[in-house]
């Protein structure tokens, strides 16, 4: 990052999930004309829409045909594995 870059992007696998990831885009963590010293951004799980794997370890198992990409949702989320939900709302990931 330097003068004329100034957003930052980052995606992460969630490992060992079969394919669950998480992100964020364009964050500008310039505040005032300077930059942060330190800042917090709150991400969400996504699933890539390619493994039908429906617990945090799942084996392969492809989707076929694959999905588009979506957000996890307190509904959308495995009910054998609702890793990321508590009180029925997905809790951020990072």
């Amino acid at each position: 990052m330097g003068g004329t870059s100034t957003a930052l992007s980052a995606l992460v696998k969630l490992s060992p999930s079969p394919d669950w990831f998480s992100g964020f885009f364009d964050i500008i963590p310039i505040q005032d004309g300077f930059w942060m010293q330190s800042f917090e951004v709150r991400v969400y799980p996504f699933d890539g829409g390619t493994d039908s794997g429906t617990t945090y370890k799942s084996t392969n198992n492809v989707t076929t045909p694959a999905v588009g990409i979506y957000q996890l949702t307190a509904s959308s989320t495995p009910k054998s594995s609702p890793v990321f939900v508590l009180d029925d709302a997905v809790l951020p990931v990072g």
